[in-house]
């Protein structure tokens, strides 16, 4: 995912095309703080923050493990598997 970084001052004149911007370009968007003290955020579009979540939910369930560890398994070919779902 490529990003671009936007002024606090800029983001919030333009807060509604880039919240277009990260749903359907795809992009996130950093919102930099003017303030040295404080940390910037990130805008990410609805799908691209689901798909995080699903993958830090498959990582923290062992899941992906799982898959990572069976991906070599001879005993089922996972496109035979597949086509008989």
């Amino acid at each position: 995912m490529s990003y671009k970084t936007y002024t606090y001052i800029y983001a919030k004149k333009h807060f509604f095309h880039l919240m277009q911007m990260a749903n359907y370009e795809k992009k996130a968007v950093i919102i930099s703080s003017s303030i040295n003290s404080e940390k910037d955020a990130v805008l990410v579009g609805q799908d691209e923050w689901n798909s995080i979540q699903e993958t830090l939910y498959l990582i923290n369930t062992d899941v992906f493990h799982q898959v990572k560890n069976r991906k070599n398994d001879s005993n089922e070919d996972f496109d035979d598997v597949w086509n008989h779902l």
